[in-house]
């Protein structure tokens, strides 16, 4: 993970919880008693990557209570046990929890970016993998709700809305901003700082893209990008422009280069779109198109380079979600880069 990145991951924090009330619902339907930060669990027996009626009937008594939203997101983390092939047991972990994804889509109806689905293979075992029980303990999909919380540990959609007021002079201000005011833009935004403009994720990401494009140092830029996405972690305009200062920062240093993420077993680690710009700008490529893989976060850019010769460059996106992967189990390493609050086991 990027330096620049790693600053606002370790200060975003995803409680994943179930509500009381999906609970209590299903523990009357005859659903296993699931307690408050309890994942629900579903079981897989050998090779199986399909869900019984058994599982759907389970899914649907889980949803029923709230629909997944920006607001309260699903994290469907799917496992393998330990025996096999590594690459066998990644993909099958995927596809569990693809096939959970797809049924929470299908009952729920939500959007699909609010239901979030991620293969870990054999990683974070809960049984032993020596015994036959301990292995199909381990051969399931985990399901959390998901709301992000700040550094202090209160949730984020629990803030003070911001006032109508404060809503329309950042947008004000990101009017001016695309017409080169900058100076106008900061003091539209300064008006509301002290009215609720430092409690919203969009005054921050406002006033930081004012700061990239007036000279600002860069320091503070990144301090109000990576505020934005403390107080919401799926701001994209704070997501993209910390991702340009990071892509500008790492190929000053020469920690990259336009020789490196030329194949697929070795691509470049980035946060959003406005990064990967950021470096093939730098590279000096004209990017054609671009291919996403369906089971792994990894896309191929298609460019052209300065002597107009094809290139495809390949870009890693799966450390976005960092927080979706960590183990806080006692012993387990932690992520240097990311913060995460994860119920135990």
């Amino acid at each position: 993970m990027e330096r620049g990145i790693s600053g606002f991951l370790a200060t975003v924090l995803v409680a994943c919880s179930l509500f009381y009330s999906a609970a209590a619902q299903g523990a009357a339907a005859g659903l296993p008693d699931i307690a408050e930060n309890e994942p629900l669990v579903i079981l897989f027996e050998k090779n199986q990557k399909n869900l019984t009626a058994a599982d759907r009937t389970m899914i649907q008594r889980l949803i029923a209570a709230r629909k997944p939203s920006s607001e309260k997101m699903i994290l469907v983390l799917g496992y393998s046990d330990g025996r096999g092939n590594p690459k066998k047991n990644l993909e099958i972990s995927q596809q569990r929890a693809e096939a959970v994804r797809a049924e929470i889509l299908r009952v729920s109806g939500a959007a699909p970016q609010h239901v979030l689905a991620f293969g870990r293979g054999a990683q974070g075992p809960i049984g032993d993998n020596r015994r036959a029980n301990g292995r199909a303990r381990n051969r399931r999909v985990e399901i959390y709700w998901a709301q992000a919380v700040d550094a202090a540990g209160k949730i984020i959609k629990e803030r003070p809305l911001v006032s109508p007021a404060v809503a329309g002079i950042v947008q004000t201000a990101r009017s001016l901003i695309r017409r080169r005011a900058l100076n106008e833009a900061v003091q539209e935004l300064d008006r509301v700082r002290g009215q609720g403009g430092e409690y919203d994720s969009n005054w921050q990401a406002v006033y930081g893209i004012a700061g990239f494009y007036a000279g600002m140092e860069v320091q503070l830029v990144k301090q109000y990008l990576s505020r934005a996405l403390e107080l919401d972690a799926f701001n994209q305009e704070a997501r993209d422009y910390l991702g340009r200062i990071v892509a500008r920062e790492k190929v000053l240093d020469g920690t990259v280069n336009a020789h490196m993420g030329l194949t697929e077993q070795d691509p470049l680690s980035v946060s959003s779109d406005g990064q990967i710009h950021e470096y093939l700008r730098l590279f000096g490529a004209v990017p054609i198109s671009k291919y996403k893989a369906i089971s792994k976060p990894l896309e191929a850019w298609h460019c052209r380079d300065r002597q107009g010769r094809p290139r495809v460059y390949y870009f890693d996106r799966s450390q976005v979600y960092t927080w979706a992967f960590a183990d806080n189990r006692p012993g387990a390493v932690r992520p240097a880069d990311a913060t995460v609050a994860r119920t135990t086991r």
